[in-house]
């Protein structure tokens, strides 16, 4: 598995985004927003018009597991959604805890508690992805604090193995969701990943599972919109 980081200077030499420190107390504009957190950092980018009084959907990226093993480059997973976020109305946001975190989880909740209370984030609208490690924990994260996030979407993802261990299934008001697989991933075979969306039903989730064809292990902008459709579809279908 491989470790990345995520470079400031190389995002905004991208011309993609705007950085802009933002402290609480303000009102931050459109753009790339960094916060520092613990021994830590999130980014956060508002879409354009973003106004304090509305209300946005919040897609958190999981790029890696607790460990900070990585089969996603971070940079180009937040830029496949920052395409996406203007047009949509979406705040995206990705955590980035520095060094093995062994408290990962209390970790991510701080980061995603301060997110909500201080950019204009609807709470009744959370998403959760990523893909291979990320998709893992991103599982991990939607079936352990259920209260958190109302969609989930692993990409590549499935609790098999020690990542079972990790996973504390409860009840009460949990999410959906949105397993996705490439027909040639050969790494994490659609069949695990069909299989974990079948358990996910049998234990009483509400659990959808798509294979996308000629996609192997490796992330595309076609996962983004097919996660942004399936996660804007359930606004329509209450």
């Amino acid at each position: 598995m491989k470790k990345f980081s995520l470079g400031i200077g190389t995002l905004v030499c991208l011309g993609m985004f705007s950085l802009g420190a933002t402290f609480y107390g303000e009102n931050p504009g459109p753009g790339l927003h960094e916060q520092k957190l613990k021994n830590g950092r999130y980014l956060v980018y508002l879409p354009a018009g973003y106004s304090q009084i509305a209300r946005y959907p919040l897609v958190i990226l999981s790029h890696s597991d607790p460990d900070g093993n990585a089969t996603v480059d971070p940079q180009a997973l937040m830029k496949s959604w920052v395409a996406l976020a203007d047009a949509r109305g979406y705040i995206i946001a990705l955590p980035l805890a520095g060094g093995v975190f062994f408290a990962i989880d209390e970790w991510y909740l701080e980061a995603l508690e301060m997110i909500k209370s201080y950019y204009a984030a609807d709470p009744r609208r959370v998403l959760v992805t990523g893909f291979g490690t990320g998709g893992h924990y991103a599982l991990h994260l939607g079936v352990t604090y259920p209260g958190e996030f109302t969609a989930v979407s692993p990409v590549a993802g499935t609790f098999e193995g020690w990542w079972k261990g990790l996973m504390k299934f409860k009840g009460g008001n949990r999410p959906k969701f949105y397993f996705l697989a490439g027909a040639n991933d050969s790494r994490v075979p659609p069949s695990k990943v069909k299989a974990a969306a079948d358990e996910m039903r049998q234990k009483g989730y509400s659990a959808e599972f798509e294979e996308l064809a000629n996609l192997g292990h490796a992330y595309s902008d076609e996962m983004t919109v097919k996660i942004a459709d399936w996660f804007d579809g359930l606004k329509k279908r209450g």
